[in-house]
């Protein structure tokens, strides 16, 4: 599946249109795209990816229970938070999803490990959420800082030169 969907988003137009209608629905709609209808097929092929872990969940478990993958909303949240994915969509990509996991999983390891109660493990998901977030926001304002024209940052007019 992580191959499959690393393909498909950098190297189809369905893809690139996942990316423009996530950063910016209005913009895609004027641009042409319907994105009614591309945000209902991106739902479900998630429900799809989603059913594919449960059945993996399921026979890892070897039981079914509706709550049994209840508590991993958490988890899932700080490793796409970790891999450079955007809250709120356009940004982020496979490999950084894949770091996030990666990152998570040894961090939750090492608290197995390291005999930590589990209110305690969520309460340092908890931390390192609030941690990625916070430094995510401190880079998307460096960047728009460095898209605003430099008189401008300094709070006064550019000044006018001649140049010949």
């Amino acid at each position: 599946c992580v191959a499959i969907t690393a393909v498909v988003l950098s190297r189809t137009n369905f893809g690139r249109r996942c990316y423009a209608v996530g950063g910016n629905p209005l913009a895609s709609k004027l641009v042409g795209i319907n994105t009614n209808k591309h945000i209902i097929c991106v739902y479900v092929l998630c429900s799809f990816i989603c059913g594919i872990g449960g059945i993996v969940l399921a026979s890892f478990n070897m039981s079914v229970s509706q709550v049994t993958a209840s508590g991993y909303e958490g988890t899932v949240l700080t490793a796409m938070v970790i891999g450079g994915i955007n809250v709120f969509g356009g940004e982020g990509g496979i490999s950084g999803a894949i770091f996030g996991t990666l990152f998570v999983g040894v961090i939750n390891n090492m608290l197995i490990l390291l005999s930590v109660p589990p209110d305690y493990q969520k309460f340092v998901q908890g931390i390192i959420i609030i941690a990625a977030i916070a430094a995510n926001m401190q880079v998307y304002r460096r960047s728009m800082k460095l898209m605003t024209p430099k008189a401008k940052r300094r709070g006064r007019a550019a000044p006018v030169t001649e140049q010949e």
